[in-house]
C-alpha cells in the first residue's frame, strides 16, 4: 500500500511538469531566429499572443498569432514550419525565390494562404484551395486539386 501511495504522489507531482502550456506576448520568449524571422516578414503585423508548449520543462514549440489571425508555428530552435494564413495571404518573402516563381508563372493572381515546411519538402496552399507540392530544392512535385 505505502508503494501505492508513494507512485500515486509521484505521478500527481511529476504530470504537471511534464506537459504545460505558456502563454504571453512577450517576443522575449521566442528564440532569436524566430524573432528575427518575423521582424523580416511581419513585421507590420502586431502579436495578439505567443503559445509555448513544453515537454519536460523545455519548449517544445512556439505558435505565434497576430490579430489578423495569421498563425505561425516554430520549433524549438525557432526555425518555421508552419505558416497559416486562415484565408490572408502569406508574404510571398518566407519562400524560397524557385517557388515564389513557380507560382508567379504558373498560378498569376493568385495567393498562398498556407505554406508547411518539413526537412524534405515544401506544401504550399493558394487561396484556390490547390495544394502545390515542392522538394526542398523548390523544385515542384506535384499539385493536389
Amino acid at each position: 500500500m505505502k508503494k501505492f501511495f508513494t507512485g500515486l504522489m509521484f505521478l500527481l507531482l511529476a504530470v504537471p511538469f511534464v506537459h504545460a502550456d505558456d502563454i504571453t506576448k512577450d517576443e522575449t520568449k521566442l528564440p532569436a531566429e524566430a524573432r528575427s524571422f518575423i521582424k523580416q516578414h511581419f513585421s507590420n503585423m502586431e502579436i495578439s499572443h505567443i503559445k509555448i508548449d513544453k515537454e519536460l520543462l523545455r519548449a517544445d514549440k512556439y505558435d505565434v498569432i497576430f490579430t489578423n489571425g495569421i498563425e505561425i508555428e516554430f520549433d524549438h530552435e525557432g526555425n518555421w514550419k508552419e505558416i497559416d494564413g486562415k484565408h490572408h495571404t502569406v508574404p510571398s518573402s518566407v519562400l524560397p525565390d524557385k517557388i515564389r516563381n513557380y507560382i508567379s508563372s504558373n498560378f498569376n493572381g493568385e495567393h498562398v494562404t498556407k505554406v508547411e515546411r518539413t526537412s524534405s519538402r515544401y506544401e504550399v496552399e493558394l487561396n484556390n484551395d490547390r495544394t502545390l507540392k515542392f522538394d526542398k530544392d523548390g523544385n515542384f512535385l506535384k499539385l493536389d486539386d
